[in-house]
């Protein structure tokens, strides 16, 4: 029997796709567990919410949510409520909140399920460590909408007893953000738009004079001192990342002994004002790609002004410290540089140079890594969307949601994520815990709440350990031939025997491939 020229070709060009290495296909690992509670206790969906660990515990304080009639059957979609958990799964309020209610909540219940605080959104609250013995003493509250932008300080050394601190010295605002760093809190930009920068030196209890009122009140206070350093060089902004690292750099072979820490700053929506002296700057108002670093608060470099991140505000960040996330002590990994990852977030405004605005909230669906706040490397994978007819989906599990019945993928912004040790109850090393936050699109404020799961540490770009390798433990285990964190460097001959033989099953790659090719030519030209 004699085949066709034209029967060939098809052979041979079907063993050439087949040989045409596919390294990048998607096919992404498991990265979050979404936690459920076994009793249906839960906060109510929102975004905008302050969270931070706490004496072996997640908090979780306001935010804004869907309008509800509040106690004064005033319609509000603020709260002022207090959460906790020790998992992240089970949760509790704090029902029996007590307190200076003399300064805000005078009418509320008291005690009761309803803060002594304003009930607000767009806050910060951190712990922090007043006397210097390496555990965290009180939780700090700062500012907020409630409902106009606010300075307003408050702390709990328990979550239930909220202590009014009186008005800080800086201006009000909210969307602000605030980060622990070298052992003092630190608080930076805001709206009304400004680019400051402030820390907190000095916490010392003081008696308080009674005041005249029929409301609660305690019998002493806080006094909150802070010092104002020079106006950061990035442009005045909001809901910007604000992280600390201990970072050294193996480009010029710095080790784990020339660690140092620093605070990382990276996107948020603002720009420079149109007017002098700035105006020669301005360029819109506009969520940012940038990143910025400082070790001393003073002094600023910039590491990117155009991350492949892309322009963002409103997301999630933390610091992991060790690659190895299943560790169950502080201490640092001494074999990897800690990474920063950043997930969700939104896209708003405009630029002086595009003529495209954006007046509603596009929110992103991705996640990101970064070890030196430079370059950063997509976790995720996606497809669809956009102008095409194919519906759009994300390999990040927070983004499924459902939307008039039917299940969708989306972004979230407004998000807070935590890095939490469940077995030590500790703010790091642990598990990445991703808390709330707004949907687009059609989508609900979320309550759900996720914890990472080892095919974070293992995906890039949807990649499970470059397709040379598998994930265990979260670390990529590479197949021979083939090393770096994620599989994806070849190893050279001569440098092991898994480098011999991945090197010689590439040249019989190879081989085959250019006979196929070969093949495919000459029966083009006979058939």
């Amino acid at each position: 029997m004699t085949i066709r020229p034209k029967y060939l070709l098809v052979v041979a060009l079907i063993l050439l796709f087949l040989l045409i290495p596919s390294n990048s296909t998607p096919k992404s690992s498991p990265n979050w567990e979404l936690l459920v509670s076994t009793d249906g206790v839960k906060f109510s969906g929102r975004n905008a919410h302050a969270s931070c660990v706490f004496k072996g515990e997640i908090w979780v304080t306001g935010g804004r949510t869907a309008e509800y009639v509040m106690w004064n059957l005033v319609d509000s979609f603020k709260v002022a409520d207090v959460w906790h958990s020790k998992n992240g799964a089970i949760w509790a309020q704090v029902t029996e909140l007590t307190g200076d209610f003399f300064a805000q909540n005078t009418e509320v219940t008291q005690p009761g399920p309803i803060a002594p605080w304003y009930e607000r959104y767009g806050h910060s609250m951190n712990a922090i460590d007043t006397d210097g013995d390496g555990l965290d003493d009180m939780m700090v509250l700062l500012g907020g909408f409630s409902s106009s932008p606010s300075n307003d300080m408050w702390v709990t050394q328990d979550g239930k007893h909220w202590i009014y601190c009186g008005l800080a010295p800086w201006s009000p605002r909210a969307w602000h953000s605030t980060v622990i760093f070298k052992d003092h809190l630190w608080l930076m930009g805001g709206t009304p738009l400004n680019n400051e920068v402030w820390k907190l030196v000095n916490v010392t209890k003081v008696s308080r004079i009674a005041p005249l009122t029929r409301s609660t009140y305690s019998n002493y206070t806080y006094e909150l001192s802070w010092t104002q350093y020079p106006n950061a060089p990035w442009s005045p902004r909001v809901g910007m990342g604000l992280v600390s690292q201990y970072y050294y750099n193996t480009s010029i072979g710095e080790g784990f002994a020339d660690s140092r820490e620093r605070i990382v700053l990276a996107g948020g929506y603002g720009g420079w004002p149109a007017v002098e002296p700035t105006v020669a700057l301005y360029d819109g108002f506009v969520t940012r790609p940038d990143t910025w670093e400082t070790y001393d608060g003073f002094h600023w470099t910039q590491l990117n002004w155009n991350n492949t991140f892309q322009g963002r505000a409103w997301m999630g960040m933390a610091v992991m410290h060790g690659s190895d996330p299943r560790r169950h002590y502080p201490v640092l990994n001494e074999t990897r540089v800690p990474k920063i990852f950043m997930f969700g977030g939104g896209y708003i405004g405009y630029r002086t140079n595009s003529r495209k605005r954006v007046n509603t909230m596009q929110a992103k669906a991705d996640g990101y890594w970064s070890e030196d706040g430079q370059n950063w490397f997509k976790i995720n994978y996606e497809e669809g969307g956009g102008t095409t007819t194919v519906p759009f989906f994300s390999s990040q599990e927070w983004t499924q949601t459902v939307v008039d019945t039917k299940a969708k993928y989306i972004g979230r912004w407004g998000l807070t994520v935590l890095s939490f040790n469940v077995f030590s109850g500790r703010s790091h090393p642990g598990d990445l815990y991703l808390i709330a936050g707004d949907f687009t699109e059609g989508g609900d404020y979320a309550s759900s709440v996720y914890k990472s799961i080892g095919g974070m540490f293992c995906d890039l770009e949807g990649v499970i350990c470059g397709n040379h390798g598998h994930c265990e433990n979260s670390l990529c285990y590479c197949d021979k031939g083939y090393t770096g964190q994620y599989c994806t460097i070849t190893k050279l001959p001569g440098t092991g025997t898994g480098g011999a033989a991945g090197s010689r099953r590439l040249l019989a790659q190879s081989a085959l491939l250019m006979t196929a090719m070969y093949t495919a030519i000459l029966m083009y030209s006979f058939a």
